[in-house]
């Protein structure tokens, strides 16, 4: 059986709305970086594409690159956003992301 792997968006969206507001991802924000609070509200509305006061899984996924929040400081091998998994390779001391191989057997819950 696949092991399934929690993702990023649905743990982030606490209210299970569909979307991630600002007040969701505060802590979030404050783990990856010393910012002020109208620093993270600016950030937050930075990846608000469609200016809906909530970030979409496509957009959190967006922000979480944005927002240092991806391969580079996870450090593992994938992880999911929004049923979506993302692929981390190392190279040298870097992780970035990088296409999912068939190796990669955990499904995105």
């Amino acid at each position: 059986a696949e092991e399934e792997e929690a993702d990023a968006f649905a743990d982030a969206d606490e209210d299970g709305d569909g979307e991630v507001q600002h007040e969701e991802v505060v802590g979030l924000l404050q783990r990856l970086g010393d910012h002020g609070a109208a620093e993270m509200a600016a950030m937050f509305k930075a990846q608000d594409a469609d200016r809906s006061h909530g970030l979409n899984a496509d957009e959190f996924a967006r922000a979480l690159e944005a927002w240092g929040g991806g391969c580079a400081t996870r450090r593992v091998a994938s992880f999911c956003v929004g049923g979506r998994r993302t692929c981390c390779c190392r190279r040298g001391a870097v992780w970035a992301s990088c296409g999912c191989a068939g190796g990669v057997r955990m499904s995105c819950r």
